[in-house]
């Protein structure tokens, strides 16, 4: 797994990311939800979590559906 420092060039992009969306958001008229750091897992063929990805931001484009599923599925 590859692992960046915090520099200019890995934090940039995630500020420019969090004003495009606010622009189409407003276009679009639905709100977008960005959070920080998330990991992705997977589970193995024995049951265990396995990280597979590790973001340093996440984007749900419809944030009222995201919440009101729950953690199981």
């Amino acid at each position: 797994m590859a692992c960046e420092p915090n520099t200019v060039y890995h934090e940039g992009p995630g500020q420019v990311l969090g004003g495009l969306l606010t622009r189409i958001a407003a276009i679009r008229g639905a709100p977008i939800l960005t959070l920080g750091a998330a990991d992705l897992l997977l589970r193995n063929a024995r049951g265990e979590r396995q990280r597979i990805l590790q973001a340093d931001q996440v984007v749900f484009l419809d944030p009222v559906e995201t919440r009101t599923r729950t953690r199981d599925h």
